[in-house]
């Protein structure tokens, strides 16, 4: 009876512990039990998809399915000489789908939301944390609107660019799907 008696409370514990820990996660927004729990992980990189950032993306003879964001299906592309069709991004402000010929991008500002917090220095010392890579960067935002392009870059910095200018930088394996 003993040992029924003590596998019981850890059992108990054990599921006390859990809930606790699902509960602080789901409060402080853990993305990864989010993508966990509803399967928002990104295609080719398997990151956490960001409200906003979304592309929904078609690899010639790979993967299709939901992008973390545009940057990540150029590199994608860049990196396995695959073509990959887009046929739709998320519009940043709205969160809204929309046709990747019909958006602005901005390129290169200081919102990355597939790339991680920086690592912190604990108080009293210095840290060093050096990004020598990471295939969402630079960041890619798209807007259906020009005007809240504009005011994100002059907010956040980065250039303005069309779905043309980034199928280029992706050496022609970003295409656009047909409509």
């Amino acid at each position: 009876m003993k040992t029924d008696s003590k596998a019981l409370r850890v059992a108990t514990l054990f599921a006390a512990f859990a809930s606790m820990a699902a509960i602080t996660a789901g409060l402080t927004g853990c993305d990864k039990l989010e993508a966990l729990l509803h399967g928002n992980r990104c295609v080719l990189s398997d990151r956490v998809i960001h409200p906003g950032m979304a592309a929904e993306v078609a690899v010639e003879g790979g993967p299709s399915g939901r992008a973390c964001c545009i940057r990540c299906a150029i590199t994608y592309a860049q990196q396995t000489g695959k073509k990959v069709r887009v046929t739709s991004v998320t519009d940043y402000k709205t969160h809204k789908p929309l046709a990747p010929d019909r958006a602005f991008y901005v390129t290169g500002s200081d919102v990355a939301p597939c790339v991680g917090p920086p690592m912190e220095a604990s108080a009293g010392r210095r840290g060093c944390c050096l990004l020598g890579f990471d295939r969402c960067t630079p960041s890619t935002v798209a807007f259906s609107d020009l005007q809240d392009a504009i005011r994100f870059q002059r907010e956040h910095g980065g250039r303005i660019e069309t779905f043309p200018e980034l199928a280029r930088s992706s050496g022609g394996g970003l295409v656009a799907a047909r409509r």
